[in-house]
Order: C-alpha cells, then sequence, then structure tokens
C-alpha cells in the first residue's frame, strides 16, 4: 500500500538520498586517493606518452642502488612569459615520473631561485661535503699557501734594491736607470693588493680556487718580466763597468744575479705547478647553478658527485628548422629524460664499455671533414657532418666511451684507460678510386690489415659486424657476378654465419596483366626493407635484443641475406639467433644476378625469379643474427647485421610529418634503427638489463605497455566490472530510498 508523503518528508527524503550519494561518492574518491597514494601506480593514455617515461629509463631507474637528488632550477620572471611558464610546468612534471618510479632512491623536486633563495644554501653544502670534490682543490692549494710568504719577500727585495739604487742614483742618472728603478717601485706597491686580489676568491661562500690559480698567471709574468729585466741590465752594467765606476755601483751590478735568484727561482716554480690547473669541477658547477635564474637548470646528485644539465642539453633547438613550430611558437624541443637519464647513468655505472668504429680507408664516421669548408657553404650554413656524428653523441649519453680505428693509417688499435671492455663495430673497406679513367684502382684492405681487424675482435671478443650487398664487378670476365664480404670467411670459419654479400634482397610485387611477372615495389625505396611500415617483409624475432623494437618502424638499405651454417657446416660451441627476419613471402626474393634482371626489364618489362636466386617462401631467411661462444671464463659474442648503413645518422634520424590527432607533427620515421644498434651494443656488453626502448624513440608512443597479467587484468575487471558495479549499487540504493 503506497504511503503518502507530506511536503516536509518528502524534502528529507530527496535530502537523504543526496547525502547518501554525496557520501558515496566522497568515499570512492577518498579510496581512489588513498590507493594513488599508497600505491603510486601511474596510467599514460596520452597519445603522445608525455606522461610516463620510456621503458629503458624505467629499467635505469629501477636498477639504481643509491640515492640521488634531482633539483630543477627553474624560474617565471611574469606571468605574460608563456615559454619559461610552459617548461617550468613540463619539468616538474617530468620530475614526478621520476620520483614516482624510483621509490625510495629518488628525490625530485623543483625550487624557484627567485622565491627558493632558502633552499639554495643547503645544495650547496651538500655539494662541498661530496668526496670527488673535497680534494680537487689540494694542488691549487699547495700553489695558492705559499702566496703571502712569497709576497712578503717579495716586497723585502723591491725595497733593499730600491734604497741600494737610491744610494748610486747621483752620478748615474740616465734613462734605463730610471726606468728600471720605477719598475721596481710599481711592482712594490702593487704587491700587497694583488696578493689580496689573488687570494680574494677563496673568501666567498664558495672557494673559487681556478679564478685565484688565473689571477696568479696573470700576475706572476709580469714580475718575473720586471726582475728578469733588471737582473739583464745589471749584468750588463758589471760587464761595462770601467775604474771610474763606483765601487757600491759595482757591487749592485755584479750581486744582481745572486739576489734575484731565490725569487726567480720561485717564480718559476709556482708557474710551472700552477700551468696546467683549470677551475676545480665544483667552481664549474657552482657557477652554473648561480647562472639558474638567466638560464634554468637542473642539478642531479649521488653522494659523492654531481652534475648539471643546461637549458640546451634539457630544451635543445629544434633539429629541423623548417618543420612548422607549436602553437607557442617554441623554437626548442624537450629532450628533458633523455638528459636526465645520461646524467644519472653516468653518475651511477662507472664501469665504462668502449665502442671502437673499425674501418679501412675513407673519411672519418665520427668527426666531420672541415678541409673542404668554404665561405660559400658557411653563408649557407651548410656545415660538413659525419656519416655517425648523432649517434656517436646518443652512445655517450648511454655512457659508452667512442674511438676510432683507421686501420689503413694505424696498425695498432687506439688505447683507451678505464674500459671494462672494448666492442668493435666493423665497417667494410672502402673501396679505392683510381687516380686516372684509365689506371686500374690502387689495391684494397691488404690481408694483413684483415687480421690485424680479426685479432683486435678476438682479443676482444666483442665485434658488431655492418655487412650488406656488394656491387658486382664490372670486369666483363664477371659481369653481374656479385662481390664477397671481405670478412664472410671468419664469420663462417669462427661463428658458422655465411653472409651471402652476392644476393640483394628486394620485395616484388605482380604486375597486372603479366602473369609471372613482377617489379619491385614502390615502397620508399625499391632497395629497402622495412619492419612496420611493411610487416609483410621485415620482422622482429623473440631475441631479448629485439623483442622490445617490434612495434617500432625500421628501415635496412641494401640487404643480403644469412645463412646459419648447420650440419658438418655449423661451429662448435657456437649459438647463433636470428635476429631480424624477411618474412616468408613469394614476392620476397634475393637476387643472385642483378644484371640479368635489369636485362629482363630491358625486353619483358618485368622479371621472375631464377633457380639461383633464394627464395622467401617458404620460410624466409635472417638479414641480423647474433652469437655467442664461451671459453671458459671468457664469453665471446658478435651480432652481424647486413644493412651497411641501417645506423647511419641520415636513415636511423630521418625525420618526415606525419599526422598526429589533428595537427602535423615532426617525428623520427625509423626510430627501431637505433635502438637496434643501442640494444645490440648492451647485449654485447653484457648488460642485458638496459635493453629497452630509449625515450628518444617515443616520437608515437603505442599502448604496449599494459600487456597481459595482474596489472591489466585489475585495469579492465575495475574498468568494466567494479566500477560500473559501484555506480549501479548507489542508483539502486538511492532507487530503493525512494521506494519506500
Amino acid at each position: 500500500m503506497a504511503v503518502a508523503m507530506n511536503a516536509s518528508r518528502r524534502r528529507l527524503m530527496f535530502g537523504a538520498n543526496v547525502l547518501f550519494s554525496i557520501v558515496l561518492a566522497l568515499g570512492v574518491l577518498i579510496m581512489a586517493v588513498y590507493l594513488a597514494g599508497r600505491f603510486k601506480t601511474q596510467f599514460d593514455w596520452t597519445s603522445s606518452g608525455m606522461n610516463s617515461l620510456s621503458p629503458r629509463t624505467v629499467k635505469l631507474i629501477k636498477g639504481v642502488d643509491q640515492d640521488v637528488r634531482i633539483t630543477a632550477l627553474y624560474t617565471v620572471l611574469s606571468e605574460y612569459d608563456t615559454l619559461a611558464q610552459k617548461r617550468q610546468d613540463r619539468v616538474d612534471d617530468l620530475l614526478d615520473l621520476y620520483e614516482s618510479v624510483g621509490g625510495s632512491y629518488i628525490t625530485a623536486v623543483l625550487l624557484d631561485p627567485m622565491k627558493d633563495q632558502s633552499k639554495l644554501q643547503p645544495i650547496l653544502d651538500r655539494l662541498k661535503n661530496k668526496t670527488a670534490y673535497k680534494d680537487e682543490a689540494a694542488p691549487h692549494d699547495a700553489v695558492l699557501s705559499g702566496l703571502t710568504q712569497f709576497s712578503e719577500d717579495l716586497q723585502r727585495l723591491l725595497q733593499s734594491e730600491i734604497e741600494l739604487m737610491r744610494d748610486i742614483a747621483a752620478p748615474f742618472q740616465h734613462d734605463k736607470f730610471a726606468v728600471i728603478q720605477r719598475n721596481l717601485q710599481i711592482i712594490l706597491g702593487e704587491a700587497p693588493e694583488e696578493a689580496e686580489q689573488i687570494m680574494a676568491p677563496l673568501n666567498g661562500e664558495l672557494p673559487e680556487y681556478g679564478r685565484a690559480i688565473q689571477e696568479l698567471k696573470t700576475y706572476l709574468p709580469r714580475v718575473q718580466t720586471v726582475l728578469a729585466d733588471v737582473r739583464s741590465w745589471a749584468t750588463s752594467a758589471a760587464a761595462a763597468a770601467g775604474p771610474q765606476t763606483q765601487e757600491n755601483a759595482v757591487n749592485f751590478y755584479r750581486d744582481a744575479g745572486n739576489r734575484y735568484a731565490d725569487i726567480l727561482g720561485r717564480i718559476d716554480k709556482m708557474m710551472e705547478d700552477s700551468k696546467d690547473l683549470q677551475q676545480v669541477e665544483l667552481e664549474k658547477i657552482y657557477s652554473k647553478l648561480r647562472g639558474g635564474v638567466r638560464s634554468p637548470v637542473i642539478l642531479v646528485e649521488t653522494e659523492s658527485e654531481a652534475r648539471v644539465l643546461s637549458l640546451q642539453e634539457v630544451w635543445p633547438f629544434r633539429r629541423d628548422s623548417s618543420a612548422p613550430l607549436p602553437e607557442d611558437g617554441d623554437t626548442r624541443e624537450f629532450a628533458g629524460e633523455q638528459a636526465i637519464s645520461s646524467a644519472v647513468l653516468q653518475l651511477t655505472q662507472k664501469e665504462k664499455t668502449a665502442i671502437v668504429f673499425t674501418y679501412w680507408g675513407g673519411p672519418s664516421p665520427l668527426t666531420p671533414d672541415f678541409s673542404q669548408l668554404n665561405a660559400m657553404t658557411m653563408s649557407l650554413r651548410q656545415m660538413p657532418t659525419a656519416p655517425y656524428q648523432r649517434v656517436n653523441l646518443g652512445l655517450k649519453e648511454a655512457n659508452f666511451v667512442t674511438a676510432e680505428w683507421n686501420v689503413q693509417k694505424d696498425k695498432q688499435p687506439p688505447t683507451i684507460e678505464n674500459a671494462a671492455r672494448v666492442i668493435y663495430v666493423v665497417f667494410r673497406p672502402t673501396p679505392q678510386q683510381s687516380a686516372a679513367p684509365n689506371r686500374p684502382p690502387p689495391p684494397g684492405m691488404s690481408p694483413a690489415d684483415k687480421a690485424l681487424i680479426m685479432a683486435a675482435v678476438n682479443q676482444s671478443g666483442l665485434g658488431f659486424f655492418l655487412a650488406g650487398w656488394t656491387q658486382p664487378s664490372m670486369n666483363p670476365m664477371q659481369m653481374g657476378a656479385g662481390g664477397k664480404y671481405e670478412f664472410g670467411d671468419y664469420l663462417a670459419d669462427k661463428w658458422g654465419i655465411d653472409v651471402k654479400a652476392d644476393f640483394l634482397t628486394i620485395a616484388f610485387q605482380p604486375i597486372p596483366g603479366k602473369p609471372g611477372l613482377s617489379a619491385p615495389r614502390n615502397n620508399r625505396s625499391a632497395f629497402a626493407l622495412s619492419t612496420n611500415a611493411m610487416p609483410e617483409q621485415l620482422r622482429f624475432t623473440e631475441h631479448e635484443i629485439v623483442r622490445p623494437l617490434q612495434s617500432l618502424d625500421s628501415f635496412f638499405w641494401q640487404v643480403a641475406p644469412i645463412e646459419i651454417l648447420s650440419g658438418e657446416r655449423a661451429v662448435t660451441g657456437v649459438t647463433v639467433s636470428p635476429l631480424i627476419e624477411v618474412a616468408p613471402s613469394e614476392d620476397i626474393w634475393a637476387i643472385a644476378d642483378i644484371m640479368a634482371v635489369n636485362r629482363d626489364f630491358q625486353t619483358k618489362r618485368g622479371t621472375s625469379p631464377r633457380d639461383s636466386d633464394m627464395l622467401a617462401a617458404p620460410n624466409g631467411f635472417p638479414i641480423a643474427v647474433a652469437a655467442e661462444k664461451s671459453d671458459g671464463d671468457k664469453t665471446s659474442r658478435v651480432i652481424v647485421v647486413t644493412s651497411e648503413n641501417f645506423a647511419t645518422d641520415e636513415i636511423a634520424f630521418q625525420r618526415g610529418l606525419t599526422q598526429v590527432g589533428n595537427a602535423l607533427r615532426l617525428i623520427t620515421l625509423n626510430p627501431g634503427n637505433f635502438e637496434f644498434l643501442m640494444n645490440g651494443l648492451h647485449w654485447l656488453a653484457g648488460d642485458a638489463e638496459r635493453i629497452s626502448i630509449g625515450p628518444a624513440s617515443s616520437d608515437i608512443p603505442r599502448l604496449s605497455e599494459l600487456k597481459e597479467g595482474g596489472t591489466a587484468q585489475f585495469c579492465r575487471v575495475f574498468l568494466v566490472g567494479i566500477w560500473p558495479g559501484l555506480m549501479l549499487l548507489a542508483g539502486g540504493g538511492v532507487w530503493l530510498i525512494r521506494r519506500r
């Protein structure tokens, strides 16, 4: 039976309904906030991935086993400075991510040097007490500690000299005598003030030993010049003295060398001891911190040392000036994660791996050639670059030490101090050019030079070989036949890896209307294969080096097939694993005779596989492999890639515009190339825990982190079941109350 309610009772019931709903909503909100604070789990649902750290950074931070402090000094001087506000907000968000991932080991904070000046002194106090900086000023202090006594002795000598010269001056009033006397008086008058000025930088809140040494280096040569001039003049005067010369003047001239010997000797020693002394590292850090108002910086500290990241490191200028600017017109792009992670890595992992780029002939792969630079190219800003210049920078940021070895010129590999291991990245020898059109080219790499490279790789046990298709021979007797990979015999005999350098892999497609004939696909290049733009062409395997890269675009130029030797041809004790494979396909094959294919197109406007070609169907074939073997306590490893230029700056960092949401965005087109090189080097170095994807490859991140597992399952259950269930429960409770 329905119960009638008057207006007062109705208002009471509706008010209770509203109160119950509010309390329930508050309860859910409080529980969510508690769980967020308790478990510190975050999910990034943005298309750009701007609210998450890269997998490689997460691995790095989770592997840190010591306290790390990250302090950003960013200020906004005006409410109208939108760029400064944007940069401060972006850095602040990034620091929150580091602190969230790092747990108890990472402390990250943003300070405004204009508003938080009282918090800067504790930073300076921490820096002073770090072990890396406690004794670095000892050589400076050793030189400066004797300055006060030196100044006093110098003043006594000068005062004595001036008095002696005053006694003998009357009969010798000439220009040189007066100049010498005046110079000594000037040096004497300046001595106390100069000593005070040299020592003054040591009296600030942070002793500036470098500036004090620089003042000393400026002062000592001036004193030395004056005293040496006096001694030289006195020696000449003593030699020219005649019978009419006063005895006291003769004694003054004759004994000048002895009187100045001690002071000049001490000057020589101080100049020798200080010639190589520069600013101490703590001064450099402090100088950068003091400039934090004008140019924001980030300080990364461990218990023992620190590093300051400049605005250019965190916010470098945009790499492509021709690309459209964002709406705010910022000419810089954010690289905070790369900069901070590199600093953390360098501060926490002291063991270094050296990467030696090994080549024979040709230009340096790392250092630009400025020999051909002229006024025209400079005016057009066409500065020369090296093929692996940016790769080199990326390797250094990853805590590698890089060097190069041109075996044509140097017969011994470079010596790299403090390197725990050496990885040789081996390029193919550069073909030699003929001096004249009708002359044969000079001989290429000799067997002896090849042996030097192989010996170095064997000694280190670590090699990264860049192979690839070899251009056909132009010899009329061998027209059309491909060449041989220079290190092929070594890889086959020692590692069981047969590089088919005389085969060029091409992806074809059938020609409509011409049964049995095909033509190369028109995908960026007829002589290239890619993993993601054309996923049916190449695929990364499940090997630990490339498993994280399976969602990244990659591009490989002029690839050759690899055969992993088996059976009787296999090398005992060696394990060879494919890294990148050509997918099984009827439309991909490796051509043995490119000249014959050219003739097909001239005569039939198409081609078809020959018996000598290698078809990707039915099993495919690898174009990159990794091999390892153990010999007692030593494990040797090599990686072979049959795309010689896959990691050059031109390919690995190629940029292009693509649509992201409703806007065009400039992205790295082949992010998988550099990541493949980086992961391969980590694997060779035995640092498998650092194999992942870095921040530079996240231009268009994919939602791949939420893989099968407890977290993913909880998210699904919560979003699909628990949250709707709570809403239904609340609605049902309200309905029941209102029914009553």
